[in-house]
């Protein structure tokens, strides 16, 4: 079966369909099926990406379907709305205008947003060469050679994350730091460490109220205070980014060091945003310009082939891992240190936007997102990736490999590909019981029982030709545009997260009770008992 060929077919039928393909799966062997066909099939190029998904428990038919679902639940429409500026995310009455931050060639269709998008970024570009040309200086006249950025969540995974991956790509023009715990222990041990004369504060919140962000921004104005700075001083040492000018306002910030973006920029989807200004900073305009680049040619890509891009067959592979093998959880592994933050920034961007229980017409769903985790790849596998062999769960995995390593020699670059390319055969292919006889003869039946690997496990590889801007561009956007195609397939908004506000709300009285303002009265009994043996062990009194 072709799309193009059964358009006439309705929802029903082609679940029904897809229910008997998952059926008659049971006897499937990926170890039988790799042939040169099938990887002529299940594999695509783009650019400097060669994506890789035989390994994974699908046929020619199941991935027809499976775009024909696609097809039918609308994602070419869908797309066309994102660029359009339709207000997708309906809980807010706001459109999600991700996509005009990176438009370098006029393919989204809000002209406004489009234009607003590069006057933001050229307002950002311009601050920062102000910056570098000691044009704009701390109060005391120094020129700034340290940013910190204080945010939390979208205001602070991506540019961290990027940054991380980029480390040596960058122009060396600052010294960057991340703070975004509202615990302030990574902060505290940083402020005495910082020249303040030449240190510039990055407010980073979209509201320009978060509490997390704000409690470090106090610590910061008492240490600036305590070091003699006056406040107009520290206004100076401050730097607001914010879909709200006016709180940037009220908070003090001058407005020559203010970034407003479009409040119709999701945290998580910021990055190609003011948001971004570390990675800016790190990379330079050109660097940056070509990380956006990235991202642009990866929406190019899925806008003009929708059901056939990679993103969408990433996104019908957790589907129908979701819907029909009960699959709860996705690895990613990449097989580069630098890139270590890219699991947690993925697992924002994929669990924040996906961790529905109802649709957007309010009905229950029996299933939504992965639990999605990761680590640097040679370092899970000597943690967690026991489990993804040889478990009981069946988790897919998808597998990141960087063929060009100039950070490294190229002994160990060898061996970390080595590694990367071994785990994806491994999960496919297993170990059987007579390898194990063979390698291990002596082997009593218990000990070979548990060397057996089951095989059949799935996994992508995702196989670039370096890790630079351009490449980190794609990566973000390819995860991005998943996201949004399997909230699609649920019928669920990913561009809101009210399940983040009810926690936040209760906090609220605890913090008075744990300052002593008020009584833990009105506290249900399970929390009340733990705010006294809080109190009990701040006092020394617990035993």
């Amino acid at each position: 079966m072709n799309i193009q060929q059964e358009p006439q077919l309705g929802r029903e039928q082609v679940l029904a369909r897809l229910q008997a393909l998952r059926q008659s799966m049971q006897i499937f062997s990926l170890g039988q099926a790799l042939n040169a066909e099938r990887i002529r099939s299940f594999s695509r190029r783009l650019g400097p990406l060669y994506f890789d998904y035989t390994r994974h428990l699908v046929t020619a038919e199941v991935m027809d379907s499976l775009q024909l679902w696609g097809k039918l639940q609308g994602w070419r429409l869908a797309l066309q709305k994102l660029s359009a500026g339709y207000p997708l995310n309906a809980s807010e009455d706001r459109p999600a205008h991700h996509m005009a931050l990176r438009d370098l060639g006029s393919i989204t269709a809000d002209a406004t947003a489009r234009f607003t998008a590069q006057a933001d970024r050229e307002r950002m570009l311009s601050l920062l060469d102000r910056i570098k040309e000691g044009k704009l200086r701390g109060a005391r006249g120094h020129a700034f050679d340290t940013l910190v950025n204080i945010g939390v969540g979208g205001s602070d995974l991506g540019a961290a994350m990027a940054v991380q991956a980029l480390r040596a790509q960058g122009e060396g023009r600052f010294s960057l730091h991340f703070i975004s715990s509202i615990d302030g222990v990574a902060l505290t041990r940083l402020l005495p460490q910082l020249r303040l004369d030449s240190t510039l504060f990055i407010i980073s919140s979209k509201s320009f109220s978060t509490p997390d962000t704000f409690e470090n921004v106090k610590t910061v104005q008492t240490h600036l205070q305590d070091q003699g700075y006056t406040p107009d001083e520290c206004s100076r040492h401050f730097l607001g980014i914010s879909a709200v000018p006016q709180a940037m306002f009220a908070f003090g910030i001058p407005e020559d060091l203010q970034l407003p973006f479009m409040n119709s920029i999701g945290g998580r989807f910021s990055l190609a945003s003011c948001i971004g200004l570390p990675l800016a900073a790190h990379l330079g305009r050109q660097g940056f310009m070509a990380f956006l680049q990235g991202m642009h040619e990866m929406d190019r890509h899925v806008l003009e082939e929708v059901e056939t891009s990679i993103p969408a067959t990433m996104a019908l592979l957790e589907w129908w891992y979701a819907q029909f093998w009960q699959a709860e959880a996705l690895a990613i592994l990449p097989y580069h240190q630098d890139m270590e933050r890219f699991p947690a920034y993925a697992t924002q961007l994929q669990m924040e936007s996906l961790g529905k229980s109802c649709d957007i017409q309010g009905r229950p769903l029996l299933c939504s997102g992965h639990v999605v985790f990761g680590e640097v790849g040679s370092n899970a596998q000597h943690s967690f990736m026991q489990l993804l062999h040889q478990g009981t769960r069946m988790i897919p995995a998808d597998i990141l490999l960087f063929a060009n390593m100039p950070e490294t020699n190229d002994r160990q670059r060898n061996m970390t590909l080595a590694q990367g390319l071994a785990q994806g055969r491994a999960l496919a292919m297993g170990y059987d019981e007579s390898a194990a006889a063979h390698d291990f003869p002596g082997d009593s039946f218990a000990i070979r029982q548990a060397r057996l690997h089951p095989g059949n496990r799935p996994s992508s590889t995702l196989l670039w030709e370096s890790l630079e801007p351009q490449t980190l561009g794609m990566l973000v956007a390819l995860y991005e545009h998943k996201t949004f195609l399997l909230a699609q397939l649920w019928g669920i908004n990913p561009f809101d997260q009210m399940g983040v506000e009810l926690g936040k709300r209760l906090a609220r009285p605890l913090v008075t009770c744990l300052n002593g303002e008020t009584t833990i009265e009105r506290m249900d009994a399970g929390t009340a008992v733990l705010l006294q043996i809080v109190d009990n062990m701040h006092r020394g009194k617990y035993s």
